[in-house]
């Protein structure tokens, strides 16, 4: 029984070497095949190339062909404008193509060119050639390819990886002037909402805002931040996805453009501070999953996901409003006026270097962490109306703005979790209570001495 078993080892240790021994001869036969060969293998004339293939990274083929312009266009119904420098160069890539060895009766399937990663066929007159990339050897990671005469080679350089392109590569864009500052947007249809860009309007209390909206007849300002960001999915849907290009009026039908959702109209100053506009129609049912938009005066239909499409959608004033309770900019408070449970304080404020200093009764006191934290006091909802309960705190801050002067924050007590605020007798919203009780705590400290 021990003598089977010391048998059978024995056995398998032979198959092993057998086929360890017959490896060892095929790899020496490939490398016998092998050759230096540093030659151009693969060249023509660029100017007189008619017609190009290639594949995709995404396994897909893109075909095209050149008009008497000299102009590379798609060979399909559904045209869209080509990078026209993009072709050339994937062109010019493959020509002049040189190897360092050349691999005589070659496997295709040990290269990986049974089924090549990437093809590239150009055309002349009548003539086509094409050449296939395969895998990189597993020891220096040196490109394998073919061009159709029996022979595989090795790449001197590799650029098998420059064919890795998708549609939004290879789609030319339209080309808008450079943003200096976007000056506002206006949306109309199912939603309807405006905002205007003001520099120095005096429209609050802080001459850092300069987005506003009317909210009952007075301009209220908006985060910068916010706003552009919602601007912004505009800019960013241009290169999102062409659905078709060089519309028709059939077209406005296919992708419900006809009557549109919602109309944006978009201002912005360029580099020379001339002022431009940009109308998009939306449409916001689904085909596909997909929404749309139309540039007015462009030959494109785009896609626009459903975030981006939500922010116009949904945009308002609550959406687009400021997050922080106060935006003070130290250097424009004179003066700070509490009244915390009774107890009333004025504090006159002074800037030294970046630190902000505070006085009472003509004595320096340590406020700089309320300084701070009065600015993180954020919103967590915003709402027009809530059930006030007691007073906790009114802050009053005095600027330096012979337009807006004063500006006044309430704190209400409303649960045990969030606070209410008032700004100038406005109901605003809720901030979290532990943050409002800090702020508290913080001026109760120095007003009480504790």
């Amino acid at each position: 029984m021990k003598r089977q078993k010391t048998l059978k080892i024995l056995l398998a240790v032979l198959a092993i070497l057998i086929v360890g021994t017959i490896v060892i001869i095929k790899i020496g036969e490939y490398r016998e095949r092998m050759e230096t060969f540093e030659e151009v293998v693969f060249s023509f004339d660029e100017d007189a190339v008619t017609r190009f293939s290639f594949s995709l990274a995404a396994s897909a083929h893109c075909d095209l062909t050149k008009n008497s312009d000299g102009i590379w266009l798609l060979d399909k119904e559904v045209q869209y404008p080509i990078n026209q420098e993009l072709v050339k160069n994937l062109i010019h890539c493959i020509n002049n193509y040189e190897a360092k060895f050349k691999i005589i009766n070659p496997q295709l399937s040990v290269y990986g060119l049974e089924r090549p990663q990437h093809t590239a066929t150009i055309t002349i007159g009548n003539e086509s050639r094409t050449i296939s990339f395969g895998d990189k050897s597993p020891i220096e990671g040196e490109r394998y390819f073919m061009t159709g005469d029996g022979f595989v080679y090795i790449a001197k350089e590799d650029v098998a990886e420059k064919f890795e392109v998708d549609n939004n590569d290879l789609m030319a864009f339209e080309k808008f002037p450079d943003v200096k500052q976007f000056t506002g947007f206006k949306v109309s249809g199912e939603n309807n909402f405006e905002v205007v860009y003001k520099e120095n309007a005096g429209w609050c209390y802080s001459d850092d805002f300069v987005y506003y909206t009317k909210v009952d007849g007075q301009y209220m300002p908006l985060s910068s931040k916010y706003v552009e960001r919602t601007i912004d999915a505009v800019w960013k849907a241009l290169t999102d996805y062409y659905a078709t290009y060089d519309i028709k009026d059939e077209d406005l039908e296919t992708y419900n453009l006809i009557d549109p959702a919602l109309t944006v109209q978009i201002t912005y100053l360029d580099e020379n501070d001339e002022e431009h506009m940009e109308i998009v129609h939306m449409s916001p049912r689904t085909i596909s999953g997909a929404k749309f938009y139309h540039r007015v005066g462009s030959k494109y239909i785009i896609h626009m996901n459903d975030e981006n499409y939500e922010k116009f959608l949904n945009a308002s004033y609550n959406t687009l409003r400021p997050s922080e309770m106060i935006l003070a900019d130290w250097n424009t408070v004179k003066q700070v006026i509490v009244n915390v449970d009774g107890e009333k304080a004025t504090f006159d404020v002074k800037k030294d270097g970046t630190k902000t200093l505070f006085y009472w009764n003509g004595e320096e006191v340590e406020l700089d962490s309320f300084s701070r934290d009065v600015n993180k006091l954020e919103y967590v909802d915003f709402v027009d109306e809530a059930s006030l309960k007691r007073k906790e705190a009114e802050i009053k801050f005095v600027f330096d703005n012979d337009k807006w002067p004063v500006m006044t924050c309430e704190i209400f007590k409303y649960n045990g979790k969030y606070c209410v605020i008032k700004v100038d007798g406005r109901l605003t919203g809720t901030v979290p209570r532990e943050d409002a009780v800090k702020v508290i705590e913080e001026l109760n400290a120095v007003i009480l001495g504790e």
